[in-house]
């Protein structure tokens, strides 16, 4: 779970050469992240979209309105990506 972790952010950012930027949590650095409802090392990774959930989204170090984004993304496109907007939206209503 580490070497996913470490793939998905600071070494992802490396690859984009984007790590003086982003990829982990440091001063100066954007601060992008989720807050997840466990941690991921300790769920049995055949579980965790079962068991973990997004409890916030932080863009900036500015928390997200999902429901309003999603919404918003709605109105753009309606067409597209219609069960993802319903699932989001559905999914913040259950927690």
């Amino acid at each position: 779970m580490d070497q996913a972790l470490k793939a998905v952010t600071i070494n992802g950012a490396y690859q984009l050469k984007r790590d003086n930027e982003v990829g982990s949590l440091e001063v100066g650095k954007y601060a992008d992240f989720v807050e997840l409802s466990a941690d991921l090392t300790k769920v049995n990774p055949l579980e965790i979209t079962d068991k973990v959930k997004v409890q916030g989204t932080w863009v900036g170090g500015k928390k997200i309105d999902l429901k309003k984004f999603m919404e918003e993304a709605n109105a753009i496109d309606p067409s597209q990506h219609q069960d993802l907007v319903k699932s989001s939206i559905s999914g913040l209503h259950s927690h």
